[in-house]
């Protein structure tokens, strides 16, 4: 049946029969081997969160499709962490006419200098 519906899709029409008959139909993945890290756990750079150990035509095809489903939202999960941790957790929503909430005054922060706008200018991170 997959291979029925993959043979009409508009995409791979202009593929020979071969491909579909000989080649999907006799497809064989019990050599793969997958290992990820833990869902939640805190990734480092230059460790890799997906290991796929496979021959190459179906390594091939398992690494596309899983590169497909984690850079992208491991790249909003990552920006967003940085984001809470620039913000020191303030938060407020952006909607039209609302403003970023109120800086600290100058007595309160030591050795700035006071400041005329009373709207946050700048964030300040945490040493």
């Amino acid at each position: 049946d997959d291979i029925r519906f993959l043979r009409n899709t508009p995409q791979l029409c202009h593929c020979e029969p071969a491909f579909f008959d000989d080649y999907l139909a006799n497809l064989d993945c019990s050599e793969v081997v997958v290992h990820a890290m833990k869902e939640g756990s805190m990734a480092f750079p230059r460790v890799p969160l997906i290991t796929v150990t496979a021959p190459l035509g179906i390594g091939n095809l398992i690494e596309t499709t899983l590169l497909t489903l984690v850079n992208y939202p491991s790249l909003v999960a990552t920006n967003a962490c940085r984001m809470v941790v620039a913000a020191r957790g303030q938060f407020w929503e952006e909607t039209a006419g609302s403003n970023p909430p109120l800086a600290k005054s100058s007595e309160e922060v030591p050795g700035s200098p006071p400041r005329k706008n009373k709207f946050r200018t700048r964030m300040q991170l945490a040493e």
